[in-house]
């Protein structure tokens, strides 16, 4: 003889699996791993080791870079054009939106087709469109 309906007793079941279920996830939380002071301590000089490392690396790095052509602008170059028919790469590197890549191809260009007869010519060199002629052309000669 049963004192629960088979109902009641799935609900009594359901209450109690529920029940024991809370109380677990109530120990976990309360016994849950807190960082002990030992590893907050080891974890600030771990931080500080990277920080010093990284300031390091940062000082070694300034000390070896260089400064880039277009940087080196001086005022002589300012005022005088560039021939682009003999400029070298780090002479080409100074006219605006001319960067190394840039000037290797209108070297390459200039030692395939020749000599550039007109300053317009130089818009056949790949990345050369009109924007960045207009920036050039009188910074360029092809005396």
């Amino acid at each position: 003889m049963t004192f629960f309906t088979k109902q009641e007793q799935r609900f009594l079941l359901f209450l109690s699996v529920t029940f024991i279920i809370g109380l677990a996830i109530k120990f976990v939380r309360k016994n849950m791993a807190v960082p002990d002071e030992e590893w907050a301590v080891q974890r600030q000089q771990i931080l500080a080791d990277l920080q010093q490392k990284a300031l390091q690396i940062n000082r070694e790095d300034s000390a070896v870079v260089q400064t880039p052509a277009y940087e080196r602008i001086t005022k002589e170059s300012l005022t005088r054009t560039i021939n682009i028919n003999a400029a070298s790469l780090e002479e080409l590197q100074i006219l605006p939106r001319i960067g190394p890549a840039t000037a290797q191809k209108i070297i390459a260009f200039r030692e395939k087709n020749g000599p550039f007869s007109r300053i317009e010519d130089i818009q056949k060199v790949k990345n050369i469109g009109p924007k960045t002629f207009e920036k050039i052309k009188d910074l360029i000669t092809v005396d």
